[in-house]
Parts: C-alpha cells; structure tokens; sequence
C-alpha cells in the first residue's frame, strides 16, 4: 500500500511539473505572438485587431499591459524606431476597449504618465479626452419629438454650414436640389419595400431653407409597408382605431406604424450602444474567469422578452375578432418597419410573439388576414427564419450591414459558443490564430453596428413604454385566454397547464 501511494505521489508530481512547464512554454509563446503584433503594428492592421479582441482567452488584461508598458519602456532609452508601432497599438488598444475593462485604474496611471514620452502625444491626449467625454454621455440615438421639431434642427444645422460674409447666390446653388441634398431618413433603400406617394396636401415639407435669393424645399415621403391595414391609419389622417378592449399600450391604435418602430429600435439601440465585445466574451465564457452576464447583456435580452410578450398580451386582450386581426396586422407592420430600421433583434423578437402558440392556434384568424399582411409575414419569416442556421438572416448579414443596426445577438454568441469547441491551442503549443481570426470576424459585426447612431422622430410618450407596459407572462394564464377566445369546442374543453399540474401532483 505504501509502495502505491509513493507511485502515485511520484505520478501526480510528475503531472504537475509537465503542467507547469507546458503552462510556461504557452506563457512564452504569449509573449512572443504579443510583442510581435505590437512592434509590427500598423494602423487599422487586421492582425492587431484579431489579437485586441480574442486575447483574454490566453492572459488576463493586466499581463498584456505590463508587457506593453515593458517593451514601450526598452524602446524608449534605446530610441528603437519600432516605437511607432509599438504606439500605434496602444492607441488600437485604447480607442476599442479604455472604458470597457481592460485598463484598471493602476494601469491607466501609468500609461498616462508614459504618454508625453511617446511618439504622437497630442492625438493619445485628444483620445483621452473623447474617451471621457464618450464614459460620462455614452452614444444614444438622436430622437425627435416631432418631424417638425426634426426639420427645424436639421435647418438651425445647415444655416450653420453657410459663410455669413459669402452668403450663398443662385450660381454657387446651382448644384443644390431636392435630388442631391443629403438628409438623414428613416427609410430603407430596398426595392422590394412599396413607397406609397401621397398627394401634395399630405407630404410632409421640411421648412424653406433660405440661402441667399435661392430656396430649397425638402419632401419627405413616409414609407408604407405593403398590405397596411386600417389600424395603421394616422391620427391626422382619419378616425383612429378604437379597440373593443383596453389594450396594453394605452391608446395603442393612435400611434402609427413607424412611430411604434421608432420607439422600439429606440429602446433595443439604447442598450446595445453600451454593449461591448468584452461583454460578449465574458458571457459564452471566452476569457479565463468563469462566465458572467453583464448588466448590458441582461438588459438586451430582458427587452427582447418584453416586447415579444407584449406582442402577445395586445393580441388576446382583444376579444373581437376584427380587431385581433388589426392587432396582427399593425404588428407585422411594425415588424417590418424594424427591418428596414436595420433592428434585426426587435423584428425577431415581435415575430417570436407572433409566433407564440396561443396566437399560432388561432387558425381562423391567420386565414382571415389580409394577403399583402400575410405575404409581407412570410417574407419576414424568410429572413428571421431559424431553418437552416439562419440562413436568411447570416446571407443578409454576409451583403452588409451598415451602421446604425442592432443585430440578433443570440447568433453571435451561439456562434461563438460553438467556435469553442476548437482547440485553443495548436499541437506544438501556439495560439490558435485561425480560431481568434473566427471569432473576431463574429465580434466586430458588434462595432460595425456601433459605428454611428439612429436618427428617430418618437413621440415622448412612447420613448420608454417597453419599459412601463405592463404585460403577461404566465403561460399558463396566456392559455387560458387562448381558450376563452377560441371559438370551437374541442380547444375549450382542452386541459390547462394549470389542470394537468393538478392531475400530476394529485
């Protein structure tokens, strides 16, 4: 017994030491892969953003800025000309991940201290402060009351934009139209989406802008989804809807289509604008501390669930079957407003409350629909459509996304999560590149989406209604309503969840 445990001291010892030794051998080849992305850096290089954004798998944050600060600090008392680069990838660094957790408190004191050394102090100095000014009023969507309120802004900017001692004439004007004059919208540029004209007296006109003797008046066509119902009728355009039933949102039918949308992208971007790709990593476990879901994360997906329910709750709070009807109808509308605002997480997560089964069930009802209301759902189902790995989705992705946009994050972390299989670690030791080069091609669709803001017209009382709305979310309770607005006999006498528990627990 004694000789065996002997052996078995000596076998774990033996582990250990091997453990030890190849954890030394990997640290080193660390350190190696580090310092050479960082004395080869070049700006915008690739190389340096697959390292920037998968490296907390191999070493925490803090090892990386020691070995950074080290080899800044060699190339400095021996004037290296590879300082450049050196800088370069401290500012790569810098400008994605500063307020985001790479950088304690120790360790930006120490960087700050080593700036007025470096090569291109002013711009480190110029970052720090837009770094400051981005952590104390984060990136949020440009939101208007109004189109007016929308109109006069965009008029005080442009008046901006003209020298007062060379006002403009009619000759420099000469190239300035309706036609060439940029303007943000809210529309999409796809061909498949109708744009319905209105007559002159309905067009939304922008004020006159005065330039000099000329003037250019801007027209701005709200665009219509195909098969828009009644229920989708603008307040000042007729009688607005009045539902049998008190709905979730109150005054639901008064608000139209595109300010519903508005509202909800509104509230979708606002959370993902503070998401960050460390966040990601940290939540599908790509890092070396256990797994952790940041407040970000929780947030997104807390508001996905919410307006998936409240999709769900306005549907069967209506007990005629009209006025369900229009219900789906406005949802669909505003589903694919959300598409074409590019907020791919808000048109998935109505479509998942369409199609929930207490609202899939209701046969008649889906037969009863409009056919434009049902081509544009099955158009929308195609893209959102988890058939095929999203394969709808990812080839509409794979064309270009640009920014504004808020992703389906779901599939960048199932994704990720499923690249995780792989080896991090190639046979004879080394970083697995090509699976860091895979999962940051995942990760940057995140900062591609970030790289500019909305520019939204909602109504005050909607900026926050996802967040005050009060909804149902026992399922057992949604069955029940299911059944009392369900009109054959064999679905009202169907067992419960709540009556089949009841059987079960006796």
């Amino acid at each position: 017994t004694n000789e065996s445990e002997m052996k078995s001291d000596v076998s774990e010892r033996h582990r250990a030491k091997s453990l030890s030794s190849k954890d030394d051998m990997r640290s080193g080849h660390f350190e190696t892969f580090a310092k050479n992305i960082m004395v080869t850096c070049v700006k915008e290089s690739l190389e340096t953003k697959v390292f920037l954004y998968t490296y907390r798998r191999y070493r925490p944050p803090e090892i990386l800025v020691e070995l950074w600060a080290t080899t800044a600090q060699s190339m400095l008392s021996t004037n290296d000309p590879a300082l450049n680069n050196v800088t370069t990838f401290l500012y790569m660094w810098m400008t994605d991940f500063w307020n985001h957790g790479d950088f304690r408190t120790s360790d930006q004191e120490v960087i700050q201290k080593m700036i007025p050394q470096l090569p291109n102090s002013n711009g480190f100095k110029f970052l720090l402060l837009r770094l400051a000014s981005e952590k104390r009023t984060p990136k949020s969507c440009k939101v208007y009351s109004s189109q007016e309120e929308r109109m006069e802004k965009m008029k005080h900017l442009r008046s901006k934009s003209f020298s007062p001692q060379r006002p403009a004439s009619p000759q420099n004007m000469s190239n300035l139209s309706s036609n060439n004059l940029k303007i943000p919208t809210l529309i999409s540029s796809d061909p498949n989406h109708s744009i319905t004209t209105r007559s002159s007296t309905r067009n939304v006109r922008s004020p006159t802008i005065d330039a000099g003797e000329a003037s250019v008046s801007i027209t701005l066509n709200e665009y219509k989804p195909m098969g828009r119902s009644r229920s989708n009728t603008r307040a000042d355009d007729g009688p607005p809807i009045i539902f049998s039933q008190v709905t979730a949102l109150a005054d639901f039918g008064r608000f139209t289509d595109l300010e519903l949308a508005s509202a909800i992208t509104y509230q979708f971007s606002k959370r993902f604008m503070m998401l960050s790709p460390v966040h990601i990593c940290q939540h599908v476990g790509w890092t070396l501390g256990k797994k952790e879901s940041s407040k970000e994360i929780v947030e997104l997906i807390a508001t996905f669930n919410k307006t998936s329910r409240w999709v769900i709750t306005e549907i069967l709070s209506q007990s005629e079957r009209e006025a369900q009807i229009n219900v789906i109808c406005k949802m669909i509308a505003i589903a694919k407003h959300c598409e074409a605002l590019q907020n791919f997480d808000g048109c998935l997560a109505i479509l998942c409350g369409l199609s929930h089964y207490s609202v899939q069930n209701m046969k008649e009802l889906w037969h009863q629909l409009p056919e434009n209301a049902m081509k544009e759902y099955k158009e929308l189902e195609a893209v959102m459509s988890p058939l095929k790995n999203f394969r709808g989705y990812n080839e509409k992705v794979a064309k270009g996304i640009d920014a504004p946009a808020v992703p389906y994050l779901g599939i960048i972390m199932r994704d990720i999560t499923f690249m995780m299989e792989n080896k991090i670690y190639t046979s004879d030791g080394h970083m697995n590149v090509d699976l860091m080069t895979q999962i940051y091609h995942k990760l940057s669709i995140i900062k591609t989406c970030q790289g500019s803001v909305y520019d939204l017209i909602v109504p005050p009382i909607l900026m926050g209604f996802l967040d005050s709305v009060k909804v149902m979310s026992d399922d057992e309770r949604l069955h029940e309503i299911f059944l009392e607005r369900s009109n054959t006999k064999t679905r009202r006498k169907a067992f419960s969840f709540r009556s089949i528990r009841k059987v079960f627990t006796g």
